[in-house]
């Protein structure tokens, strides 16, 4: 992925997700994983759905949204 700002990130095991952020005006709505271990970055299939969270303003997604866990 390119440079970003805004975006959130978590890592699990040797696997870094990055998630959305921005780039200027430009808003990403993808999702990369870093495998630490090959450093190889690769772009996420984003789920289809993902259950409310209980707070509009903030959302859960992990690995497993993304069939990686």
């Amino acid at each position: 992925p390119g440079p970003r700002a805004f975006h959130c990130a978590v890592a699990v095991d040797t696997r870094l997700y990055v998630i959305c952020g921005r780039t200027g005006r430009q808003q990403h709505g993808d999702v990369w994983m870093l495998d630490t271990a090959t450093w190889a970055w690769r772009r996420l299939q984003s789920p289809p759905t993902l259950d409310p969270a209980p707070d509009p303003a903030c959302g859960t997604i992990t690995p497993r949204d993304f069939g990686t866990a």
